[in-house]
């Protein structure tokens, strides 16, 4: 996950000790602090790694392993019928 770093404070989150990690971006490849909140998406608990980014941004894998998909017309998140065994999981 990526947030801007005001919403990072504004969480309080506290950094990864030697949390730096190296990530390619479309820019180029850039190092950043990690963080990993423990928190709740959609009544569903996680722990992510999160960086530093000028938008928020919430990984692909997050909402997989929650097992979550983006309704692309309402924008809402919801859950991926046990049925639905492999992504796609958006709409």
């Amino acid at each position: 996950m990526g947030l801007p770093a005001e919403e990072i404070a504004r969480l309080s989150l506290a950094p990864v000790p030697n949390g730096r990690m190296r990530l390619l971006t479309a820019t180029g490849v850039v190092e950043r602090q990690t963080y990993a909140p423990q928190d709740e998406l959609a009544g569903k608990g996680f722990v992510a790694t999160v960086t530093e980014a000028p938008i928020p941004i919430v990984c692909y894998e997050l909402l997989e392993s929650l097992r979550l998909r983006v309704n692309r017309v309402s924008k809402a998140l919801e859950d991926v019928p046990d049925e639905d065994l492999a992504p796609p999981y958006q709409l």
